[in-house]
């Protein structure tokens, strides 16, 4: 019932709508020319009216399109900048402690138990040795990095062998890589080799791994500028109080100005 109710108001306000606009002056004048042009002209501005509204019509849901997806493209931009800021978030949270790398006799130690992984008949395994790390080709590394060269030689092994114990070689630790091998034909039978591996272990100096880990150090100690030939004073360091000496100095006893008074003192009291 409320919605009949509702509808006939509204068609009587629009009834009531529609009959002033048709006493009033500019549509009967409007309505004259129309009847007084041409039935082409009248059917021209027919089309064209009907033309307007249906653009005006259409407008309307086209400029919340286009306002839908710019919001859409800028929600979309914001998420991914979100996201990025996020992840490098989570990456400067993490611990960036660097692989702890090894010495050369632990590679060397490390090198004799995998012998037994690789699967070789004893007179295949020739020996761990240590290589001089500068006769080995151009550095791969800047001079401010430890290196240290280690060599495995093995005899006697097919081509599959030589590639398989190369790549787990490569998995010992992230500080030792494999920086060359020398394959050469095994005299009695060509068709097996003798292989060296050489392998260099990298670590930091001891001063670098230390500001890594701890932030660079302790800052030096503060020292007060006030003596003879100094040409001000500097400021205390935060959380150091800002007043001086609360006693005498430890000679302060012994001074020559100290006897003096003293002395004085001593006179004023015989008197």
């Amino acid at each position: 019932m409320a919605l009949e109710d509702f509808r006939d108001q509204v068609k009587e306000k629009l009834g009531e709508l529609w009959g002033a606009i048709q006493e009033s002056p500019a549509y009967n004048n409007a309505q004259e020319k129309f009847e007084a042009l041409s039935p082409g002209s009248q059917k021209g501005i027919i089309l064209g009216s009907i033309v307007l509204v249906f653009v005006i019509l259409i407008s309307v849901p086209i400029g919340y399109f286009s306002s839908a997806s710019s919001s859409v493209s800028e929600y979309e931009n914001t998420r991914q900048l979100i996201r990025a800021l996020w992840r490098a978030s989570r990456l400067a949270n993490e611990s960036s402690a660097l692989p702890t790398s090894l010495s050369a006799d632990e590679l060397k130690a490390r090198l004799q138990n995998d012998l037994a992984s690789f699967n070789l008949l004893p007179e295949q395994v020739g020996g761990v040795s240590d290589l001089e790390v500068d006769k080995m080709g151009a550095p791969l590394a800047p001079k401010s990095i430890n290196q240290s060269g280690v060599g495995l030689s093995l005899k006697k092994l097919n081509l599959k062998q030589v590639v398989d114990i190369g790549f787990q070689l490569q998995q010992i630790n992230p500080s030792v890589k494999l920086a060359g091998l020398e394959v050469l034909a095994s005299s009695p039978d060509p068709h097996y080799f003798d292989a060296l591996y050489k392998l260099i272990i990298y670590s930091l100096p001891m001063n670098l791994e230390s500001e890594e880990g701890g932030g660079g150090g302790r800052p030096p100690p503060f020292t007060n500028p006030s003596g003879p030939g100094s040409k001000g004073n500097r400021p205390p360091p935060r959380g150091s109080s800002a007043k001086g000496p609360q006693g005498p100095p430890p000679n302060f006893r012994n001074s020559p100005a100290n006897s003096n008074s003293g002395s004085n003192k001593k006179n004023n009291d015989d008197d």
